[in-house]
C-alpha cells in the first residue's frame, strides 16, 4: 500500500520497461506497477534474494526508511525544526533505518511514544503512516 500511495504521488510513472525483481509479487497485482518504479529508483530494495515480501507488516522503522528514500529520489528537503533526542530504544533501531529516524524526527515527521520509546520494529499502522505521511507533506510545503 505504501509503495503505492507513493507511486501515484510521483504520478504513476510507465514501468512498463521496467523488470520486476522480486519473485514474489506477482505482476497482476494492484501494486506490482509501484513495486517495480519503487525498486528501480531505490525507494525500497527488499530483504534480498529476490523476496520482498508483499504481504508482510511493515514496521516503523521500515516506514521511516522508505519514506526516506521516497525524499531522497524526489529531491525534498526537510525542514530542520528540532534536534534529534535519541530514544530509550535507540540500541533497537537498525542501521539501515538510523538517518532516516534522525533525519524524520529533526522534520517533525515521526516522534516517539510517551514512554519515550519509538518501537522501531514495532508494527507501523495505517494511522501512523497516514499521520507520518500527512507531517511529511506538510513538512514539504
Amino acid at each position: 500500500m505504501i509503495v503505492t500511495v507513493l507511486y501515484r504521488m510521483a504520478g504513476s510513472p510507465d514501468v512498463s520497461g521496467l523488470p520486476n525483481p522480486f519473485g514474489d509479487v506477482p505482476g497482476d497485482r494492484y501494486y506490482a506497477n509501484a513495486v517495480k518504479w519503487a525498486a528501480a529508483n531505490g525507494v525500497v530494495n527488499g530483504y534480498g534474494g529476490g523476496r520482498y515480501g508483499p504481504e508482510d507488516n511493515l514496521t516503523r522503522e521500515q516506514l521511516a526508511a522508505i519514506l526516506n528514500n521516497y525524499a531522497q529520489f524526489a529531491v525534498l528537503s526537510l525542514p530542520l525544526t528540532r534536534l534529534y533526542t535519541p530514544f530509550l530504544d535507540d540500541a533497537d533501531i537498525s542501521n539501515y533505518a538510523k538517518e532516516a529516524i534522525e533525519r524524520f524526527f529533526r522534520a517533525g515527521v515521526i516522534g516517539g511514544y510517551p514512554d519515550g520509546s519509538f518501537k522501531p520494529r514495532g508494527e507501523a499502522t495505517r494511522a501512523e503512516f497516514a499521520a507520518m505521511l500527512m507531517r511529511f507533506l506538510t513538512a514539504m510545503e
